[in-house]
């Protein structure tokens, strides 16, 4: 019996659709504080210039330095990905319908 594994991984939306995918990397930042000016536009410079070079390394000093802030700044981030809708030319779209088109052999 055959099964099928498909593994995706941060990021894999992008590039994913032609309409309205989230922002990768250096973008994504920007993005969000514009999304969710109240908490993350209102980080420090020193919080953006690292988030705009490392968005991991920006989490982390968060993390440790402004843990209180860590779980506003996690929703808000889950509401911006939330609003990501795959339309129907979107590649884990087209994946999945080949997939169930697809005998179980």
């Amino acid at each position: 019996m055959t099964k099928n594994i498909i593994l995706l991984g941060a990021g894999a939306s992008f590039g994913s659709d032609n309409i309205s995918t989230p922002p990768l990397g250096n973008n994504l930042f920007s993005e969000l504080a514009k999304f969710n000016p109240p908490g993350w536009g209102s980080l420090p410079n020193e919080f953006r210039i690292v988030f705009n070079n490392d968005l991991e390394h920006g989490m982390l000093k968060v993390a440790t330095e402004r843990p209180h802030d860590l779980p506003i700044l996690q929703r808000a981030m889950a509401v911006f990905f939330f609003n990501f809708q795959p339309q129907n030319s979107n590649l884990y779209f087209r994946l999945a319908n080949m997939i169930k088109q697809t005998s179980k052999k």
